[in-house]
C-alpha cells in the first residue's frame, strides 16, 4: 500500500468511525476532525497487520491528512454592518483579518466584545451601546 492509498484508506476509516458513533459529517475532512481517537489505535494496528504498513508510513499519512484538513477547514468571521460598505469583516489583529476555527469560538469572542462594550458604556466611556443586530457570524466556505 503506497502513501496515497493509505491516506484514502484512513479517510474511509474516519468516515466509518463517524458512522459507528452516529456523528454526522459533511465530507471526509470533517469526518477526520470528528473521528474518535479511541478507535484509531485499533485501526492503526489493523493497518499494520492487514496491509503491512509501518508506523512511519502511518505518521506520514497523518501529516498529509492534517495538512489537507487544515487547508480545507471552515473558518468563521465576525462581520459588522457598516453604513458605506454593508457587511464586512472589520475585526483585525495586527492588520490581518481575524478568523475563528469554530462557530462557538467566534460567538464567545462576540459575547466578550459586547461585555466590554457594556462596561465602557456603563463607565460613560461610550455615548451609546452598540447594537447586536449590527454584528453576525459568517462561515467562510471550504476551499
Amino acid at each position: 500500500m503506497n502513501i496515497k492509498q493509505l491516506v484514502n484508506y484512513m479517510y474511509e476509516c474516519a468516515e466509518m468511525n463517524c458512522d459507528t458513533w452516529q456523528e454526522p459529517y459533511r465530507d471526509k475532512f470533517e469526518a477526520w476532525e470528528l473521528s474518535h481517537e479511541s478507535t484509531w489505535l485499533e485501526d492503526y494496528e489493523d493497518m499494520q497487520e492487514e496491509y503491512g504498513v509501518t508506523w512511519s508510513q502511518i505518521n506520514e499519512a497523518i501529516d498529509i491528512i492534517n495538512a489537507e484538513v487544515t487547508k480545507m477547514t471552515t473558518q468563521y468571521i465576525v462581520e459588522t454592518d457598516t453604513i458605506c460598505d454593508g457587511w464586512v469583516n472589520a475585526w483585525h489583529t495586527d492588520g490581518e483579518p481575524e478568523t475563528f476555527p469554530t462557530y462557538k469560538q467566534a460567538e464567545k469572542e462576540l459575547e466578550d466584545f459586547f461585555a466590554d462594550i457594556s462596561e465602557a458604556y456603563e463607565a460613560e466611556d461610550l455615548p451609546d451601546e452598540y447594537n447586536r443586530e449590527d454584528y453576525r457570524i459568517v462561515a467562510l466556505k471550504r476551499v
